[in-house]
C-alpha cells in the first residue's frame, strides 16, 4: 500500500443528511471499485489522476457539507421565523376591523382609531424588523451560492 491508501478509503462526514451522506459514499466507493490502481504506488510515479479526482471530490464534498450545514442552520429558521412573524402580522391587520375579534369596530369611536393605530405601528416596527432579516438572510444566501459555484 502507498501514501495514497488514504485518499482511496476517504468517507463523508456523519454529521450530514442520511441521504446526503447515503449519495456520497455511494459515488466514492464506485469511484473506489472503478479505480482501485491509484491504491499503490508501484502502479504510478506521480500523483495519479484518480487520486487527483478524488482530492477534488473530497473538496467538493467538504464544500457541500459546508453549504448545507449555513443554509439549515443560517437561513432556512431564519426564513421559517420570519413566516411565522409575518403571519402574525396577517392576522393583526386581518383582526384591524373588530373590536374584539368577534363584532365589527364602532367606526365612530375614539377607541376603535386609537386601537387601530396602536396595531399598526405594532405592524409597522415588526415589518422594519423584518426588512432588516431579509437583509440579513440575502447575506447568508450569497454566501451559499458563492460556496457552491466555488467548489
Amino acid at each position: 500500500m502507498s501514501s495514497y491508501a488514504s485518499y482511496a478509503f476517504y468517507l463523508p462526514p456523519r454529521d450530514v443528511h442520511p441521504l446526503i451522506h447515503t449519495f456520497l459514499l455511494r459515488n466514492m466507493l464506485v469511484l473506489n471499485i472503478l479505480y482501485p490502481s491509484c491504491m499503490y504506488a508501484s502502479q504510478a510515479r506521480s500523483v495519479p489522476p484518480m487520486v487527483q479526482l478524488h482530492a477534488q471530490v473530497s473538496h467538493r464534498v467538504s464544500c457541500l457539507v459546508a453549504a448545507h450545514r449555513l443554509a439549515s442552520e443560517g437561513f432556512w429558521g431564519p426564513i421559517a421565523g420570519l413566516h411565522v412573524a409575518l403571519a402574525h402580522d396577517k392576522q393583526i391587520i386581518d383582526n384591524l376591523y373588530r373590536a374584539d375579534g368577534s363584532y365589527p369596530a364602532d367606526p365612530l369611536a375614539v377607541n376603535t382609531y386609537i386601537g387601530q393605530l396602536d396595531c399598526l405601528k405594532r405592524v409597522g416596527d415588526d415589518l422594519q424588523s423584518a426588512e432588516a432579516q431579509l437583509e440579513e438572510l440575502h447575506v447568508v444566501g450569497e454566501r451559499i451560492v458563492d460556496m457552491l459555484t466555488r467548489s
